[in-house]
């Protein structure tokens, strides 16, 4: 029987690791490994899956890389800083971590090795610049995602409608072009790319946009929402919203909804899907995973909503596939809920398995 193992990055001090049994349909705590302030994101090497980079997510980032141990604990080898503020998000490449800076603006790339020294030094910060209307979310670049694909870096900025691209010239990355928001304040969070077409999670409208890979034309937009409600809210102090501008409705964009969408998600068995996570929706039953199939061989009426599953939790952040054929879904509620798996079944969403007492989540890896 294959148990599984999860990693669940947070904003407290630590970061946890679960064990899933998938025939008992059971969540277990089994280590829980000291990793600096807010460590929000982890990611393993491509080649050696034991190594474990975090971030620290505060003013003075930092990432760490720890080795992932056979008890589950992680063991700490070596820090660097990041040479910005709260990065929230990198990737880890098979000879580089790149790291975005959300609140200075900023990337720095940080060599890497399977074997000591594992770090080297950091590369000189390539500064991004832009703002956009919404005054209390975009005065300023925030990078939100690293996305490595065939040999180039995707990073939608969500402080300027925009995700750049860069490409390594001269042992460099270089901006090369950017794929620009349909719609003024949309706030670009994360991506996925399938068959040739970018598809974009923009956070401050709550859309979910299809852009050309090939010429950066914006193909159609959908909502990440079943259906938007007419009211939303956010409190000041919820505590697994980003620690970057305050998380209060923001200022400067009417259309803009507090902190909804969040991770998307895409599976290619037995059929492509995305995966939506939605955030602080003040539904009794929690917030919403959607799913939308994809546009198929040029056909954009194929991409629409098909399925939405309401998870009970508050501030539905990170989530991740694992096993075989992406067959199970960690999400977590940031700030209710704990940490929950669903089994998938194509389209559909089962859960199987919850730990309500995991504070925080903020981002998952399956490590086993």
């Amino acid at each position: 029987m294959t148990v599984h193992r999860i990693l669940v990055a947070s904003y407290t001090p630590n970061i946890s690791t679960l064990e899933f049994d998938p025939i008992a349909h059971k969540l277990k705590p089994i280590a829980l490994s000291p990793a600096g302030t807010n460590p929000s994101w982890v990611a393993a090497h491509p080649t050696d899956p034991t190594l474990i980079a975090a971030t620290n997510e505060v003013t003075d980032g930092k990432v760490h890389l720890f080795r992932l141990q056979k008890d589950g604990k992680l063991k700490l080898l070596e820090t660097v800083g990041t040479d910005g503020e709260d990065p929230a998000h990198l990737a880890v490449l098979e000879d580089e971590i790149v790291v975005g800076n959300y609140s200075s603006g900023n990337l720095i790339s940080v060599p890497v090795s399977t074997s000591v020294p594992y770090l080297g030094s950091v590369s000189a910060s390539i500064q991004l610049s832009g703002s956009g209307p919404n005054e209390s979310r975009q005065s300023s670049p925030h990078p939100h995602q690293i996305f490595a694909y065939k040999g180039q870096l995707f990073v939608p900025d969500l402080g300027s409608d925009r995700v750049i691209r860069y490409e390594k010239k001269g042992g460099e990355w270089v901006e090369v072009g950017d794929i620009k928001a349909s719609q003024p304040g949309a706030g670009p969070r994360h991506v996925q790319i399938y068959d040739n077409v970018l598809y974009v999670v923009e956070e401050l409208t709550n859309t979910l946009s299809a852009y050309s890979l090939s010429d950066g034309k914006h193909i159609t937009s959908l909502s990440t929402l079943p259906s938007p409600p007419p009211h939303l809210t956010v409190a000041a102090n919820t505590t697994g919203s980003s620690p970057t501008p305050s998380s209060a409705a923001p200022q400067g964009a009417p259309s803009a909804l507090p902190l909804l969408a969040a991770e998307l998600l895409l599976v290619t068995s037995p059929e492509p899907l995305l995966f939506a996570t939605n955030r602080n929706e003040a539904h009794p039953e929690g917030d919403t995973i959607t799913v939308f199939s994809p546009i198929k061989d040029g056909h954009v009426e194929s991409f629409k909503l098909v399925n939405s599953v309401r998870t009970g939790l508050n501030h539905a952040r990170g989530a991740a596939f694992g096993g075989n054929d992406d067959k199970w879904l960690v999400v977590g509620g940031a700030d209710k809920g704990g940490v929950k798996v669903f089994e998938r079944d194509g389209k559909e969403l089962k859960q199987v398995a919850s730990m309500p007492g995991v504070v925080a989540p903020t981002g998952f890896l399956w490590v086993s």
